[in-house]
């Protein structure tokens, strides 16, 4: 059986075509670098469920997944968009890029979490820098409901990643404003995703999925127990995995 995160791993490399990693539009492009972004936040997540010595969904393995992808991914957005614009904001990422990666790659230690989390704002910022970039010179309309749409799996993670922080004991004051800021955003982008006019079934579905996860997330949040580190893990597994499939179905939507 196909772990989760190879199972992302193949919608993603689903929106490959050609050679070189050129993406099909400019609507895709706008959602793997969505992914980028999203990435920054899984790495922490699955760094700390390794220090945690969590086992669901192989953090280990989905740790290094994600550092990998994270780096073809720089090549990738390279390849498929020639704007300067989007090249600046690249560089950015690219100039961050090295220092968390080496500390990521590292044998996980609450020191390690610490500076990672140090880290974290500006790789995050940049990444989202490209997404930006790519959403407003790319003249595809979709581009804006692909970018809330993909930044709803950063969000995922991002509060995944806030809750094994706390759990780990890591002392930092952003973590608990982070937690709930990151909530709250997830709530209010989830309502407007729900009431778009071009949503379709299978976007209706995907959707429906994820409210009933982020009801049982809100509810296990609440408490600090590293017994329900399993629980947030899982929860918010599935909410990336549905906010994928909702996130490329809005980038293969037909152009307004």
């Amino acid at each position: 059986m196909k772990s989760a995160s190879s199972l992302i791993g193949l919608i993603f490399l689903t929106f490959v075509i050609g050679t070189g990693g050129v993406y099909a539009s400019d609507a895709e492009l706008v959602d793997i670098a969505g992914s980028q972004r999203m990435l920054t936040q899984r790495i922490l997540k699955s760094y700390c469920q390794v220090g945690l010595n969590e086992v669901y969904g192989n953090p280990t393995a989905q740790l290094q997944d994600a550092v990998t992808r994270f780096e073809s991914q720089i090549v990738t957005i390279e390849k498929g968009s020639s704007n300067e614009r989007v090249k600046r904001t690249l560089a950015k990422v690219k100039q961050l890029w090295p220092e968390y990666k080496a500390l990521a790659s590292e044998t996980p230690t609450k020191q390690g979490a610490a500076k990672l989390l140090a880290l974290n704002p500006d790789l995050l910022a940049a990444a989202h820098a490209v997404v930006v970039a790519l959403e407003e010179t790319s003249g595809v309309k979709a581009g804006e409901i692909v970018n809330l749409s993909g930044r709803q799996r950063m969000l995922s993670q991002r509060m995944a990643m806030f809750y094994m922080l706390q759990l780990w004991g890591i002392e930092d004051a952003s973590i608990a404003t982070g937690l709930e800021k990151a909530n709250k955003e997830f709530s209010q982008a989830h309502k407007r995703l729900s009431l778009q006019r071009s949503n379709t079934p299978d976007i209706k579905k995907g959707l429906n999925s994820v409210s009933k996860h982020l009801k049982l997330l809100e509810r296990t949040m609440q408490y600090k127990d590293q017994n329900l580190s399993f629980s947030v893990a899982m929860t918010t597994e599935g909410m990336l995995a549905e906010m994928n499939k909702v996130t490329a179905a809005y980038a293969s939507l037909p152009a307004q």
